[in-house]
């Protein structure tokens, strides 16, 4: 362990860093900082306008050069200085008036623990990153902003439309079909979950949302919108749940259409329609019965100003929780509104084990909404009102009984076609679509088709596996359990591959970056 640090000051928005070349432990330079932080509260206050002060005439005496902020003695910048060489990270927040540590929010600067039980105040969440500790009393934790007040107009077209509160038996019934998972489905969900957990284990990522949700002097104590890089993550990782999984092969341009079609709609309202009968909004406070409440509220404005007819389904993500929205504007159901409580999204910070996530319903909507994706795959705005329905123009295929159709379409996985040439021809015949939807959805990675599951493996059976040319046996699968399990992935392809596996690692949290060693026949992707 390198003893290095910085020490950084948050003013305005602006960070200006201070290098520590040593003795930057926490027993050390950190305890010295905690000490210069006055306790008293007239101390505190004068403490506190001093600084401010100091940091405004620092400003003062920044230069421009090269498109950089220069100073003589600290380095300035916009962005949070998480380098990953640097272990010992100081934060004055003087715009929260926040105590940091490794980019986390720790204490109130105004009410610092003592000397005597700081050291023992830190801890580390399930992805290594700083928190507090569970000991640390409640006066000296950092604050979090207050949600602002919900519309009226929301909450009161929440209560006209909404049922019973806890009664969204529809909703779960509809979901409750995809309890039992095929293998695809299964290797969808596991991989969804493994890019999520990569947002977690991303610091500078995660150091954000953190900080975002800090009462501040910039928002008067609370959130009157979403933060923009939330907001762009969140509707991201939404359009990955409900659109075709392919990465580093073919058909990537499917994700760019959904987003360019929907940009008009999204830039405007804050609602991005991923296609007919799905729309989607970044939310925040989602924990807040009120403000989810209100949130629900203006979704379900939005849908019903559209006209749609039938059932639409609507998600609010906030990435630390997600709800799911049934807005039935049928005859029989007369725009009644159904939707789960707030679910987490992302995992918890102080993740013990196997929990119960969103993740695994919100996937199940998009199963149950597979066919009907597949069928706006090809149109550039999903937000626009329903052509009215056309027949399919007859072909030879129209000739032949479901049994030999069937046994065509069991030969499609083993092809290596792109995106495009299984939705033209899924096209071709209205009962060839039932067969080619769960096709084009099957996950793949590098022009392999992801087919199963195993819990994450040994150094012996990477070694194994590592060994060119030898035999893939089924015994090696593992059932599949909840999760919370580590990020391991083992998936097979047919054929078109040979006798050897890939091994892929995520290392982003945006496209995904993949490497790739051979072995057998089969696919290990890894969490970063």
């Amino acid at each position: 362990m390198n003893s290095h640090g910085y020490k950084v000051s948050r003013h305005k928005g602006r960070f200006y860093t201070e290098f520590l070349p040593s003795s930057a432990h926490l027993p050390g330079h950190g305890l010295d900082i905690a000490r210069s932080i006055p306790q008293d509260s007239s101390e505190y206050a004068h403490w506190l306008h001093g600084q401010r002060e100091y940091l405004d005439k620092v400003a003062d005496e920044v230069q421009t050069q090269d498109g950089k902020l220069r100073h003589s003695s600290l380095t300035i910048s916009s962005v949070k200085p998480l380098d990953g060489v640097v272990e010992h990270i100081y934060e004055i927040d003087y715009d929260s008036e926040t105590f940091c540590y490794g980019g986390f929010p720790m204490f109130r600067l105004d009410s610092m623990p003592s000397e005597s039980v700081f050291v023992s105040y830190f801890d580390t969440d399930s992805f290594k990153h700083p928190i507090p500790s569970t000991i640390v009393p409640k006066e000296n934790l950092y604050r979090i902003s207050e949600p602002l007040p919900p519309k009226q107009d929301d909450i009161d077209l929440y209560k006209l439309y909404q049922e019973p509160t806890g009664n969204y038996m529809a909703l779960q019934e509809t979901l409750r079909r995809y309890s039992s998972l095929s293998d695809a489905q299964d290797v969808r969900i596991r991989l969804f979950e493994i890019i999520v957990r990569a947002f977690m284990s991303d610091k500078l990522f995660h150091s954000y949302m953190c900080c975002s949700m800090l009462s501040s002097s910039d928002n008067d104590g609370s959130h009157a919108c979403v933060p923009e890089f939330l907001e762009e993550a969140g509707l991201k990782l939404l359009l990955v749940a409900f659109l075709p999984m392919h990465f580093g092969g073919l058909s990537s341009a499917i994700h760019a259409k959904a987003e360019r079609g929907s940009e008009s709609n999204s830039s405007e309202t804050g609602y991005l329609w991923i296609h007919r009968t799905l729309c989607a909004k970044a939310a925040i406070h989602l924990q807040d019965e009120p403000t989810l409440r209100g949130s629900v509220g203006g979704l379900v404005r939005h849908i019903r100003n559209t006209g749609k007819q039938g059932v639409v389904y609507g998600v609010l993500c906030s990435l630390w929780q997600v709800v799911i929205v049934r807005v039935d504007m049928s005859n029989e159901g007369e725009g009644s509104v159904e939707h789960t409580p707030a679910l987490d999204f992302l995992p918890p910070r102080r993740l013990q084990g196997p929990w119960a996530s969103g993740l695994t319903m919100l996937m199940q909507l998009s199963f149950h909404l597979e066919r009907s994706i597949f069928d706006d795959l090809d149109i550039v705005d999903p937000s626009a009102p329903s052509p009215p329905p056309t027949p399919c123009p007859q072909t030879l295929l129209d000739k032949l009984p479901t049994e030999l159709l069937m046994e065509i379409c069991s030969y499609l996985p083993s092809l290596l076609l792109s995106q495009d040439a299984l939705i033209a021809f899924g096209k071709l015949n209205s009962e060839m679509e039932a067969f080619v939807a769960p096709i084009v959805f099957r996950p793949s990675v590098a022009y392999c088709s992801l087919r199963s599951i195993a819990e994450r493996t040994t150094g012996a059976d990477r070694e194994r596996w590592e060994r060119t040319g030898e035999a893939f046996t089924e015994d090696r699968f593992i059932p599949r359990l909840t999760y919370g399990r580590p990020p391991g992935i083992l998936v097979t392809t047919d054929g078109g591959c040979g006798s050897y596996v890939r091994v892929f690692e995520i290392q982003g949290v945006g496209l995904l970056k993949l490497q790739a060693i051979t072995a057998s026949v089969a696919v290990v992707a890894l969490g970063s």
